[in-house]
């Protein structure tokens, strides 16, 4: 496994608000390996660790049955989105993590997250109820 500063240093351009594919990623709370689609939120080109939203589509299960667990929430509608077209998905502020590795050869490059989709993200993170106040102004790129 090598380290995102290098793999970006070689050939890996990430920017703010592109949407990345991962195959085979392995979710850390459950050891399970899915493939799993990212929203990157960096401010800069290449900064590391960068902050990665993990956009879900298991809107119909339990946990996003129920209204609370929905604050914080974007919700990209079934084809708003060329990427996530097939059914609705959820952008969970909740949801967002640090990354600092990667497996070599499983990050593919989507493309960037339609406009007026970044904004209503970027909305929802500056009226975020549930991060905090130095994580909003970090994930605003305020003071970078």
């Amino acid at each position: 496994m090598s380290d995102f500063k290098a793999l970006m240093e070689n050939s890996l351009i990430i920017h703010r608000c592109t949407v990345f594919h991962w195959k085979d990623y392995q979710f850390s709370d459950t050891g399970e390996y899915k493939d799993k689609y990212w929203l990157t939120l960096n401010c800069k080109i290449n900064e590391f660790p960068i902050n990665v939203i993990l956009p879900t589509s298991q809107h119909d299960n339990h946990y996003y049955s129920n209204q609370i667990n929905l604050i914080d929430c974007v919700i990209i509608e079934k084809n708003e989105s060329k990427y996530f077209n097939k059914e609705k998905t959820i952008l969970d502020l909740k949801n967002i993590i640090r990354e600092e590795e990667y497996e070599d050869g499983f990050l593919i490059e989507q493309g960037p997250l339609e406009g007026n989709l970044c904004t209503r993200l970027e909305s929802a993170i500056e009226n975020a109820e549930t991060l905090e106040d130095y994580l909003i102004a970090e994930l605003l790129c305020i003071d970078q």
